[in-house]
């Protein structure tokens, strides 16, 4: 009888072990969900930063930078990139940053989709408007490091930043933000601050 019931319970073991797609559909299953909750927790975390850039909360920002790289702003001074990188007292990074604070704007709504272009014969100055996100690097093709006021050291370092991103952000009333993979969580490497068609 001991035999029987041991023989039932392996038997019942063995056959659900081997349907068809039960366990595959539950780590498909699980893995969209892995995915929605990356994207999910990506949008969230841009949101708290974006917050913490218009009250300049500085120490909340903090949290949010490049613990590699720091942080590197580029504007424009005509054609030309200009760009700021972030050192302990530099006046001209703290008021570059105060300014592109200042003029943060976001919509809310963080979209997983290809990212706008320029185009200079629309009002806002993109083929499409609103809050986008994509796995992509759009400065590593520009060599944008080689044609601003940096000095070769300053390029090498601001080379190495630019390489390390991996994620790209366009708000199309405000700037681009550039984050780098850094420890299991996206940090915010670059802020290009310069406005399309104004050169």
């Amino acid at each position: 009888m001991r035999i029987q019931v041991i023989s039932v319970i392996v038997f019942f073991c063995l056959w659900s072990c081997g349907q068809p797609g039960g366990s595959d559909r539950q780590e498909i299953a699980n893995g969209d969900s892995a995915a929605a909750d990356t994207v999910d927790a990506f949008s969230i975390r841009f949101g708290e930063m974006i917050r913490a850039m218009q009250v300049q909360d500085e120490k909340k920002v903090d949290s949010f930078i490049s613990p590699q790289y720091g942080l590197l702003i580029i504007e424009s001074e005509g054609a030309m990139p200009y760009f700021h990188i972030q050192s302990g007292s530099d006046a001209s990074f703290r008021n570059c940053f105060e300014k592109v604070c200042g003029i943060t704007a976001y919509d809310g709504e963080l979209k997983k989709e290809r990212l706008p272009v320029i185009d200079c014969d629309k009002e806002n100055f993109y083929s499409k408007t609103g809050s986008f996100v994509q796995d992509t690097n759009k400065l590593a093709s520009s060599e944008i490091w080689k044609y601003g006021n940096l000095s070769p050291e300053d390029q090498k370092f601001a080379e190495k930043a630019i390489m390390s991103v991996g994620k790209t952000v366009i708000v199309t009333s405000g700037h681009t933000y550039y984050f780098s993979f850094y420890r299991d969580q996206w940090y915010l490497t670059i802020i290009d601050a310069r406005r399309p068609c104004n050169a």
